[in-house]
């Protein structure tokens, strides 16, 4: 019986290791975008006597699974990768604080993994032991096979969402890669029909729905084991691999993107590569860091190594000192809005009318934190002859509305030139548009005037139900649409007039809003701008 044990130990293992473990060419001393000669490799902090692997990067905080000694279960002289998290900051810095993710982790192996953040979507791949056999502790199938669930993160913990659709008991899923749009999932197989061990697949997502997965082929995939993809930003495929050029140990490749196919895979040169294995590459947005798998100084252990821009250091600013700043913008955005109003005067609302209000708060001061700041306007007075909302009746174009146009000219100003030091190239940044529907119904005649674009197809929220809406100029405009088509315009303006948030990852959500029956000092549009890690240049 021991020897049964110790046998689907090392098939597990062997299996796990395995698993998770261009039309223009890629410039063979060319990494990320960057010349090989100005990349150092490191040893990151975070790792132990154990093994580690999968890294993935999560707004600033670094996630990654670890052998833990404490985690035995079935197998009782065998560990198993729980996932656990540390601050990308910390990560190279003596003794970071590793905490374990207990909502992602179970009993048995939990990673590698790979976050989405267009929808949120964390994929994790998992032991699949709900179709292995038990019987008083001891497991009597021979392997182990793999899984992919996904989570969201909901209120600050991680929930479980649903498994992937082509999960399958007679074959390991694993290592998933998504794509910036959250509409493409690569990830690794040895299901039938492929070209080696363990072959890379893409799986697109159509209408909600994960379409049957298609092996990337034998440009890709070899008689040995491809592992770990990863996309980057620009859609490039890295992917680690034991049977290009008759390599024996596991290296990283590069694959260009072209029409249905990838280009041929050309391995990156060293500091990345080394004459140990190395694979799960991930890199930072900034494209300055990537963090990656390698056994090139334990050869019996994997470990995460960091390969960084020369010069570049992450850099992370206190709390206190965070707090300062923001009291001089408070102080900034006063004065500008005084300015403005005064500006209303002879306009069909008068400064006595609307009722301007900026906040400026940091969230998230338990993480990394955030920048947060809110635009918004209330009615003192509301007439048929201004309208609600201050529009025109049944209007939606931002200029028709006086109180918008100087909302929005406040929100220019202040990011141009009190927050422009925090939205740095890649930073992420979350805009959140609020409008509540009119009193009184649109008008019958109401009709799209393709201000912007022949269509729109967008999704808004509604009492936190999600809408998805189409409109053209045949469509009958109601209240939720002309509401929508009010923080639609508030968008355009924004990603029109505002240079700056041009080289930003801009994500944006529609938010619709029931009236209230009292009229008076409802706010009636509202902007929220939220800066992720904001006081850090990662």
């Amino acid at each position: 019986m021991k020897y049964i044990i110790s046998h689907i130990i090392q098939k597990t293992m062997y299996l796990l290791i395995l698993l998770f473990v261009v039309s223009g060419t890629i410039a063979q001393e060319i990494i990320f975008g960057l010349p090989s000669g100005n990349i150092t490799v490191a040893e990151t902090s975070v790792n132990t006597k154990e093994t580690e692997i999968g890294p993935f990067i999560i707004n600033g905080v670094l996630y990654f699974s670890s052998l833990n000694p404490t985690n035995h279960h079935a197998f009782k002289n065998e560990n198993f990768f729980d996932i656990y998290s540390t601050f990308m900051h910390q990560s190279i810095q003596p003794e970071p604080n590793r905490a374990i993710e207990e909502n992602l982790s179970s009993e048995f192996h939990d990673g590698p993994s790979a976050y989405c953040n267009a929808t949120g979507e964390l994929f994790v791949t998992k032991s699949n032991y709900e179709n292995a056999f038990f019987n008083k502790g001891l497991v009597y199938k021979k392997q182990v096979r793999l899984k992919m669930a996904i989570y969201e993160l909901k209120n600050g913990n991680w929930e479980y969402k649903e498994e992937f659709l082509y999960n399958n008991p007679r074959y390991s899923v694993g290592h998933p890669a998504i794509s910036i749009t959250g509409d493409s999932l690569f990830f690794v197989s040895d299901m039938p029909g492929g070209y080696g061990k363990s072959d890379i697949y893409l799986s697109r997502r159509v209408n909600g729905q994960w379409q049957e997965p298609k092996n990337l082929g034998p440009k890709i995939n070899t008689r040995k084991n491809e592992i770990t993809p990863f996309i980057d930003k620009n859609g490039i495929l890295y992917f680690a691999s034991n049977g290009h050029m008759r390599k024996k140990s596991f290296n990283i490749y590069a694959s260009l993107p072209e029409t249905n196919s990838y280009s041929e895979p050309q391995m990156l040169p060293a500091p990345i590569n080394s004459r140990a294995n190395d694979y799960g590459l991930n890199i930072h947005h900034n494209g300055k860091i990537a963090y990656f798998v390698s056994s090139r100084i334990r050869r019996s252990n994997d470990n995460i190594f960091a390969a960084i821009e020369n010069g570049y250091e992450l850099k992370h600013t206190e709390l206190v000192s965070a707090q300062a700043e923001i009291d001089s913008i408070k102080k900034n955005i006063y004065v500008l809005k005084d300015e403005l109003i005064k500006q209303m005067q002879g306009s069909s609302l008068s400064p006595t009318d609307v009722l301007f209000n900026t906040t400026v708060d940091i969230i998230n001061q338990d993480k990394i934190p955030d920048l947060k700041i809110t635009y918004s306007y209330k009615l003192n007075t509301d007439t048929i002859k201004t309208g609600i909302n201050s529009y025109s009746l049944s209007a939606y174009n931002p200029e028709e509305s006086v109180a918008v146009v100087h909302l929005l000219k406040i929100v220019k100003h202040t990011t141009e030139n009190y927050i422009s030091k925090y939205i740095t190239p890649d930073k992420k940044v979350n805009i959140n548009i609020y409008c509540r529907p009119d009193f009184f119904p649109v008008f019958n005649n109401l009709k799209y005037q393709i201000e912007y674009g022949e269509s729109i197809e967008e999704s808004y929220l509604f009492h936190n139900q999600v809408f998805n809406v189409f409109i053209d100029q045949n469509c009958k405009i109601d209240d939720k649409m002309l509401a929508f088509l009010r923080t639609y315009g508030i968008r355009k303006y924004i990603e029109k007039e505002i240079s700056l948030l041009k080289t930003s990852r801009n994500h944006f959500k529609h938010y619709i809003d029931s009236p209230k029956e009292n009229k008076i000092f409802n706010e009636w549009v509202k902007i929220e701008i939220e800066i992720e890690n904001a006081f850090s240049n990662f």
